[in-house]
């Protein structure tokens, strides 16, 4: 279970890795950074132990690189954090 809920929290943070060096148009977002890092945000709405191995996954891949820096954002419930995703989609937010 764990290994397997792993594989996708890994996937979620590639897509969010990934789409943060999309382009959309001529538009450019101004790149956060921190001690020469990139800083990527990536929200989430897990609780619990699914939070605990999300934790453990985000800091095992900022520690096996020094390019970018996830940090993982608890953005409340799924409720709770829907209306946000919603509200930046399609923002430089």
């Amino acid at each position: 279970m764990i290994k397997k809920f792993s594989s996708v929290a890994l996937a979620l943070i590639l897509i969010v890795v990934l789409a943060a060096c999309g382009s959309s148009g001529n538009a450019v977002a101004p790149t956060k950074k921190q001690d020469g890092r990139v800083v990527v945000t990536f929200w989430h709405s897990m609780g619990g132990e699914p939070k605990q191995v999300l934790d453990k996954i985000v800091k095992d891949y900022n520690h096996s690189q020094k390019k970018v820096l996830v940090k993982a954002d608890y953005q409340g419930t799924y409720a709770e954090a829907l209306p946000k995703y919603l509200n930046v989609g399609g923002t430089d937010g």
